[in-house]
This record gives C-alpha cells, sequence and structure tokens, in this order.
C-alpha cells in the first residue's frame, strides 16, 4: 500500500513561521525526509502566502519526481472561468506522467 503525505510545503524564499521550518524546503529536501520516513509521494500545498513562486516550484517538483507529487489546487471559487480552468489542468504537462 503506498504511503501519501496529504500537505507538503516547499519554499525558496519569503519568512515562513512556526510551526513551518523558518528555511526554505527543497524537492530535494522533502525527496530525501520522504526516503528516510517510507512516505511513496506527497500532494504539495504551494505556500503562496510567503512564497509568491510556490506554486512554479511545485510544478517542477511534479516534473522532476514524476510519481513522487501531486498538487493542490487552490481555484478561485467566486471566478465564472474557474471550472475551465479545472478542467484544463488535467492536460498539463506535469500532470501526464500519472
Amino acid at each position: 500500500m503506498a504511503i501519501i503525505d496529504a500537505q507538503v510545503h516547499l519554499w525558496r524564499k519569503g519568512t515562513a513561521t512556526p510551526p513551518h521550518l523558518t528555511t526554505p524546503y527543497l524537492a530535494e529536501d522533502a525527496i530525501r525526509d520522504m526516503d528516510a520516513a517510507g512516505i511513496d509521494g506527497a500532494i504539495l500545498h504551494p505556500p503562496a502566502s510567503w512564497d509568491p513562486d510556490a506554486n512554479e516550484q511545485a510544478i517542477e517538483a511534479v516534473e522532476t519526481y514524476p510519481g513522487r507529487f501531486a498538487i493542490l489546487a487552490n481555484p478561485p471559487l467566486d471566478q465564472p472561468d474557474s471550472a475551465d480552468l479545472i478542467a484544463s489542468w488535467k492536460h498539463r504537462p506535469s500532470t501526464q506522467n500519472h
């Protein structure tokens, strides 16, 4: 049975507050820690509140480590085009490895 961590934050910049690490946490760090703990995969939750580029980092992690990461989406529910946006996400290149 696969063990999946349901919420992992990756970031390169910004200031995280406890209980988060206060230093950046990269995909390579997560893979190392997942391997040490016997975790097969993780769902990434980009912490845009302190790193506005965190979503792009999450996409890079999915592309670099296929099958190890997926990304939690946070669509704007009050926007009329969100349904179309969600429908197109499955066709992004970073999701084709799953």
